[in-house]
């Protein structure tokens, strides 16, 4: 195996997305087709019976076979495609985590041995470490920014509670004086008199302030 092409399988290095195996080839050779009449028909000798039986035997044998090498071809795609999309996500983390090591610059360029003189080190040095400074402010301010709107919507949920608490007082009211104006209005058409209510408007809801 270490002279083939699959060689990387036992190697002790990492096995990148880029390698594949050897497509694998199968044949599914062709049914056994046999006249129906030579198996139907009454055989004359007893040679001719036992041949007969033969034929049906080697002829479920061949179905049996085709159909065991059909379910594996069928088996084998479907491997192919998982291999395919798994090949594709690796990819992927493989191109992420190239670009995330060549934004942090290594400090003598290449990583092979430089013979440079003791400001050169130190400004590279120097260099690197405000490279890292400035990642660590960039983090710090965003967990910061974070935190903020967290407080925000928090103070926004609570703002948002009361608010809702008050419209719906308002709506209850509003439904409790139709229904009295409603049993009213039926009260004074059974009496014969005039309404002593006069039909209730809802009140304006309170507006609550967009989630920040």
């Amino acid at each position: 195996l270490r002279t083939t092409s699959a060689a990387f399988l036992v190697s002790s290095g990492p096995i990148s997305s880029d390698l594949d195996l050897p497509a694998p080839i199968i044949s599914i050779p062709p049914a056994v087709v046999v006249p129906a009449d030579l198996l139907s028909r009454r055989p004359d000798t007893p040679a001719e019976a036992e041949l007969q039986e033969t034929m049906k035997t080697m002829l479920k044998v061949s179905t049996a076979q085709q159909k065991a090498l059909l379910h594996a071809h069928a088996h084998l795609v479907l491997q192919q495609t998982y291999v395919t999309r798994v090949k594709a996500q690796v990819a992927e983390e493989e191109q992420k985590r190239i670009a995330k090591s060549a934004r942090k610059p290594r400090i003598l360029g290449d990583g092979m041995p430089h013979l440079l003189t003791h400001d050169e080190f130190c400004a590279r040095v120097d260099a690197a470490v405000q490279v890292d400074r400035d990642k660590a402010r960039q983090q710090a301010s965003r967990a910061a920014g974070l935190d903020r709107w967290k407080a925000a919507v928090a103070a926004w949920k609570h703002i948002y509670n009361a608010a809702q608490e008050r419209n719906d007082q308002i709506k209850a009211r509003f439904t409790a004086a139709k229904l009295a104006y409603i049993e009213e209005v039926a009260a004074a058409e059974l009496e014969g008199r005039s309404r002593q209510l006069t039909c209730p408007k809802r009140g304006p809801l309170e507006k609550i302030p967009p989630k920040p």
